[in-house]
């Protein structure tokens, strides 16, 4: 299965970053944090 245009984006990005495990845990842990907060918005 293809990825999708947002995610080959994101995975360039994080390429970008400093690949230390902090800084790849912290971003993810952003990403998700963003993506919660927008589903809980959608779903009110």
């Amino acid at each position: 299965m293809p990825l999708p245009p947002q995610v080959r984006k994101e995975l360039g990005l994080l390429k970008q970053v400093n690949t230390s495990t902090a800084n790849i845990n912290r971003y993810l842990s952003n990403k998700l944090a963003h993506n919660k907060r927008e589903t809980s918005f959608n779903t009110c």
